[in-house]
């Protein structure tokens, strides 16, 4: 009776193991926009091409460009089309390290900083923070003309350029350029950058076109 219960019992488990539908995963390349360089920034393992959309990645912009000095940005990254094995990822922010602007700030210098929002010329919505660090000590009045400074410069650039080409001129620090030339103007400027970005909503961008490259996924 022992013997005929356990393999009765081993049937039934063998039955309800066949029934059981394993879900194959699959790897998949991840592509950064074209704006970012368009270029494999690892793999990921997904049920199916819908399992893929919407996940984050972070990288570093040294990974993407290989200069050193952009190792503290960092950017955040969300797929948002699959095709062939490939998820095509969207910009969605990017940060700076702690350690790289900590290292900017000294007794006696000024921190100004600013957090807003910019609409780009193709109607996407963005969130700034702007942070400036004055060369000497500057007054609450100068402090208020350099923060209004900042963000009027941003929303200007943006609202005369279309997404990827503003967020390119972000992350690369051309757009922190043209805002410490103008705040300058007011009081001088040891340093200045927009230290953190976030996507809010997209207007007619769309996700980067595919590189030229084709891959399909192979099973783990």
């Amino acid at each position: 009776m022992i013997e005929a219960h356990c393999l009765l019992r081993k049937v039934l488990f063998l039955r309800k193991l066949s029934q059981v539908r394993v879900k194959e995963k699959h790897w998949y390349s991840i592509y950064a926009p074209s704006a970012l360089g368009n270029k494999e920034i690892g793999k990921a393992l997904a049920v199916s091409p819908e399992d893929l959309m919407n996940r984050t990645v972070e990288v570093t912009l040294y990974e993407l460009t290989g200069d050193i000095e952009q190792a503290h940005v960092h950017l955040t990254l969300q797929v948002k089309r699959v095709e062939g094995g490939i998820g095509y990822t969207q910009f969605k922010g990017h940060h700076f390290s702690r350690d790289y602007l900590g290292g900017r700030i000294r007794r006696r210098y000024s921190k100004v900083g600013a957090i807003f929002d910019v609409k780009t010329k193709d109607g996407s919505l963005l969130q700034l923070q702007a942070v400036a660090i004055t060369a000497t000590p500057a007054s609450r009045s100068q402090r208020h003309d350099i923060r209004a400074s900042l963000i009027k410069t941003a929303q200007e650039q943006a609202s005369g350029t279309i997404f990827y080409d503003f967020i390119q001129e972000m992350v690369m620090g051309k757009l922190a350029q043209v805002m410490q030339k103008d705040a300058k103007r007011i009081f001088p400027i040891a340093f200045l950058d927009v230290a953190k970005s976030k996507v809010k909503s997209i207007g007619e961008q769309t996700v980067s076109p595919a590189p030229a490259v084709q891959q399909t996924a192979t099973a783990e």
